[in-house]
């Protein structure tokens, strides 16, 4: 949030200094249009003589001047992001693989479960319906049935005794089964919030860039190297060039600005109206996108506050140090309570 909100105000200067330049007093304000003028025609003839064709547009050529000294960090940055982005999307597709085994295996555990039951049911009417024929025998003939009755107490114990150790054995199989589906769905959606975190980041540098990936930020970056190498060639090859850059630059001295260097890279904003209107267009969207992103993290801020609140009435020993805690990040981030705890 500090980055972006120091990002905010600068791009609020920018907007600031569009609003000097074009409110300058007639005469300096033509000075300068014709000093950038120049500066154009020069650059436009140098380039057309060396058959250069940059490929960075102005929007990325502009955004990364203002962060030139940051962008191997930057790059890197987003490079370990994307890198951090698969390894998340991979872990959510392995849990959600283990999601599935347990959902599978706590649904085939119910169905064991059903069949023993019915088998249970079948054995016992058949054990008891033997024992009657066998009670009967008994009683309606001589022989001793006393040996099978064992041999049939016997088998049926043994009977009962598989099942119960069956029917213990699916009983703590499908609590497993419940315990690491549970498992699975817990780190699965703390995998999820991972994954949105990281993506949101990915996208704002995209979006802000103007690119689809680290590797074409780099590409860009070689671009923008290559041009302030191209422009270095040029002011060392072209004495009108060197004359007419120092006097911008001496003109811009005199103006109060926040920044005077970035204009030496946007003469045609000076010399167009319509350029110095896209710049602030682009200014005003990324300024909007920035605003649109402090609010997003206030908002995420917010609510683990107000989490917090609900667990300082849970966790009352915890309560003064979380309530220093609290303190700081409502002092960092402007953030207050949505509804009172109890103290």
């Amino acid at each position: 949030m500090e980055r972006q909100k120091t990002e905010y105000r600068i791009v609020t200067k920018y907007l600031n200094d569009i609003k000097t330049i074009e409110e300058l007093p007639t005469e300096i304000g033509s000075d300068l249009r014709n000093t950038a003028s120049r500066i154009v025609e020069l650059e436009e003839a140098l380039y057309n003589s060396k058959g250069i064709k940059r490929n960075i547009s102005d929007t990325q050529f502009s955004v990364i001047a203002e962060e030139e000294d940051e962008m191997p960090q930057i790059i890197r940055r987003l490079s370990t992001d994307e890198k951090y982005q698969d390894k998340v999307k991979r872990d959510m597709n392995y849990l959600e693989g283990e999601k599935s085994r347990w959902e599978i295996e706590k649904e085939n555990l119910i169905y064991q479960k059903k069949i023993l039951h019915k088998i249970s049911m079948a054995v016992l009417v058949m054990f008891v319906t033997i024992m009657i024929l066998l009670f009967v025998l008994m009683s309606a003939s001589e022989y001793d049935l006393t040996t099978v009755l064992l041999v049939f107490f016997l088998i049926c114990a043994v009977s009962g005794a598989l099942i119960y150790f069956k029917q213990n054995d699916i009983k703590k199989r499908s609590h497993i089964s419940v315990i690491r589906l549970n498992q699975a769905i817990s780190v699965l959606n703390v995998q999820r919030m991972k994954y949105v975190n990281v993506t949101n980041g990915i996208e704002f540098q995209k979006d802000k860039y103007k690119i689809q990936s680290a590797a074409e930020l780099q590409y860009i970056w070689q671009q923008y190297m290559d041009t302030l190498r191209d422009q270095e060639r040029y002011k060392k090859n072209n004495q009108d060039l060197q004359f007419f850059n120092e006097k911008l630059v001496r003109l811009l001295s005199k103006i109060d600005l926040h920044d005077r260097k970035i204009w030496i890279s946007q003469t045609n904003a000076l010399v167009n109206k319509e350029d110095m209107a896209e710049v602030r267009h682009s200014l005003v969207v990324r300024r909007q996108k920035i605003r649109a992103r402090i609010d997003e993290n206030k908002s995420i801020i917010q609510n683990e506050r107000d989490e917090i609140d609900r667990l300082m009435i849970e966790h009352q020993h915890y309560l003064p140090e979380i309530q220093e805690i609290i303190k700081s990040v409502d002092k960092l981030c402007g953030t207050t309570a949505r509804s009172s705890s109890s103290t």
